[in-house]
C-alpha cells in the first residue's frame, strides 16, 4: 500500500512542480506557454527531420494540445491509477 501511495504522491508532486516551473518561466520571460513552445519549433523540426528519433517524431506529430490543465491532470492520473491497479492485481 505504501508503494501505491508514494507512486501517486510522486506523480502529483511532479505535475505540480512542472506547473510551478512553467508559471515561474512565464513570469521571468513574459512569454506564455504557447510562445515558449513556438520558440522551440525550429529545433524540434530539425531533430525530427534527422530521422534518428522516430518515437519522438511520432509523439510530436500525433499529440494534441491539451488546453485544460485540469483535464490533462485527470487523464494522466487515470493512467497512473490504472497502471497501479494492473500491477497489484
Amino acid at each position: 500500500m505504501l508503494d501505491l501511495l508514494l507512486t501517486i504522491q510522486a506523480f502529483v508532486n511532479g505535475y505540480v512542480l512542472n506547473e510551478i516551473t512553467e508559471h515561474d518561466a512565464q513570469h521571468r520571460t513574459g512569454a506564455n506557454a504557447q510562445q515558449a513552445q513556438e520558440r522551440h519549433i525550429p529545433r524540434v523540426r530539425q531533430v525530427i527531420a534527422s530521422g534518428q528519433f522516430p518515437l519522438l517524431a511520432r509523439v510530436v506529430t500525433e499529440s494534441e494540445d491539451e488546453t485544460d490543465p485540469d483535464l490533462a491532470f485527470e487523464r494522466r492520473l487515470h493512467y497512473v491509477l490504472n497502471g497501479l491497479a494492473w500491477a497489484f492485481t
